[in-house]
């Protein structure tokens, strides 16, 4: 009676651990006595994997943990997880999930794997690729608030080397009279500063779309912004986190969760 789960239990736990590579051949033995009744199994790897994603829970655990995540909170905290493929709700199985009337958000997170932070003059690294100041990565599609984005992270900076240099020799307050903000035009949010480590954005949303949203890197937030997509790249768009050096956990070697906090769709 206690086979068929307890082997289950087991398979998930070793998988989750780490303790099976494709490719072994080998089969690890192991007895126990439970209740005076003593059993013998026999696991390989294919077996661990088969009793693994067999189990739909930990299916979703792994996909939750590998791509891009939505979820809606209401206003007690309570998280609603928006699966695509297995919608909760009629109304969540068209192309996006709306923004339900109790709640307060919805919530898209990426988790950045395989991102190697440059340190000492090492450049950043993803997927063997070297990643400049510049240069962005961009995450899967995300389906959230009634529309369909990406979001894209510069992880070494918005501003390339030669426009951070530029940018470092102009007097304070240089980009606010270029743009003629004490003139009495309205300019909707600040470039991502050059000293900031590393800069996020939503983009690829359709066009005439209007967000209330906050980004987030980590800890860090950025403020609640009213924005309005068109062609191309806005600085509304765009967040930088005002530290200079990347988070001490993700130094340590954490994985780096990025997103933004979806509070409207105005129409």
């Amino acid at each position: 009676m206690f086979g068929i789960g307890w082997r289950k239990h087991v398979a998930q736990r070793r998988f989750l651990t780490g303790n099976f590579s494709s490719g072994c051949l080998r089969s690890t033995r192991s007895s126990r006595s439970l209740r005076g009744v003593s059993w013998t199994w026999t696991r390989t790897t294919t077996v661990a994997w088969r009793f693994c994603l067999s189990d739909v829970k930990m299916r979703r655990m792994l996909t939750r943990g590998r791509t891009v995540t939505v979820f809606g909170v209401d206003a007690q905290g309570t998280r609603s997880y928006k699966e695509f493929g297995d919608p909760a709700r009629t109304c969540e199985s068209g192309v996006a999930p709306p923004i339900l009337p109790w709640e307060v958000a919805h919530v898209v997170e990426w988790r950045v794997r395989g991102l190697i932070p440059g340190q000492r003059g090492a450049p950043w690294m993803t997927a063997g690729m070297v990643l400049k100041p510049g240069a962005c990565i961009a995450s899967p599609p995300f389906r959230a608030a009634g529309v369909c984005g990406t979001l894209r992270l510069w992880p070494a900076g918005y501003w390339t080397d030669s426009q951070k240099r530029q940018k470092a020799a102009l007097p304070p307050a240089a980009d606010e009279l270029a743009a003629g903000k004490f003139e009495g035009s309205h300019r909707p949010a600040q470039p991502p500063a050059h000293t900031s480590w590393c800069c996020l954005g939503v983009t690829d949303l359709p066009h005439g779309t209007r967000l209330k949203l906050r980004l987030f890197i980590g800890d860090a937030k950025s403020e609640v912004r009213d924005i309005c997509w068109r062609e191309g790249v806005t600085m509304a768009q765009l967040w930088a986190p005002p530290d200079s050096a990347p988070p001490a956990s993700f130094l340590a070697g954490e994985t780096l969760v990025v997103g933004a906090e979806i509070f409207a769709n105005v129409d």
